[in-house]
């Protein structure tokens, strides 16, 4: 066997790279604009579930008071939609919200995201499409999420270097 053979990666690992970069820059875009929208709604740890917040906390280093934005770093996707579907209650965005949920349920965002963040692991190309279809739903123009638009667009044209993530 030639050393180039063994050195150069398989057909389906090149091919699988851009939609793992365009799949990445969307969710991270979304989980961005969720956390951000906790923070706005929601500024104080006590306006948060208790049970979600004490679960993050134990997560985090250190003991004592932990600000909103720390609680948010910490979130995993599914923690910070359900922070974002809890601080919605009462507000106009609480049912382009819970739309956003159950995309996020039916289309295995949840699996997606660690595919994402899991390099050595199979990438179909399905995977971008369904996160296309998320990127592009009128829940996230409803929730003006305008970094999930911007990265989808990015994403679509190969802007990959583009300051989305600001």
């Amino acid at each position: 066997m030639e050393p180039s053979a063994v050195l150069e990666p398989r057909r389906d690992e090149v091919a699988d790279r851009p939609f793992r970069i365009q799949t990445a820059m969307v969710l991270f875009a979304l989980e961005e604009a969720l956390g951000s929208f906790v923070v706005q709604a929601a500024p104080h740890p006590d306006s948060l579930p208790a049970a979600i917040r004490t679960e993050i906390e134990k997560r985090i280093q250190g003991t004592g008071f932990s600000p909103v934005t720390q609680i948010i770093q910490e979130t995993y996707l599914k923690e910070v939609i359900d922070l974002a579907v809890s601080a919605s209650r009462d507000r106009s965005e609480a049912d382009s919200l819970n739309r956003l949920r159950k995309l996020v349920e039916a289309l295995d965002a949840f699996e997606i995201r660690n595919a994402v963040c899991h390099p050595n692991r199979q990438f179909p190309e399905f995977y971008w499409y369904r996160i296309a279809a998320l990127a592009t739903d009128p829940c996230i123009e409803q929730l003006r999420f305008l970094r999930v638009t911007d990265a989808f667009r990015c994403a679509t044209e190969g802007n990959y270097i583009h300051d989305f993530m600001r």
